[in-house]
């Protein structure tokens, strides 16, 4: 379990990845102040999980030209732009 927090606002994220489905489950909760209150949502996104070589290799055989990397770097600024624009679907007032 990770989170992130800011002045007005966390974000709380659980993961869990199984590896024999290959399907990887997390699991978001958001507290963002909104006057006196906090909100809340909470969301879950399931994604499939694909080995890196096996993407590289369908890309290429239909004309892509692929680079491999070790690692990636996280953009901050695509990060904060997303959670301002996040739509929230489900909310409740906790006091």
């Amino acid at each position: 379990m990770g989170f992130t927090e800011g002045k007005d606002w966390v974000v709380l994220v659980e993961k869990k990845e199984d590896l024999e489905q290959e399907t990887l489950t997390r699991r978001i909760i958001t507290f963002r102040k909104v006057g006196e209150h906090y909100r809340r949502a909470e969301e879950v996104h399931h994604q499939r999980l694909y080995k890196a070589t096996d993407v590289a290799r369908e890309l290429r055989q239909v004309g892509f030209q692929v680079q491999m990397m070790s690692s990636y770097v996280v953009n901050t600024v695509y990060l904060k732009l997303m959670w301002r624009s996040l739509h929230i679907n489900q909310h409740e007032v906790v006091t």
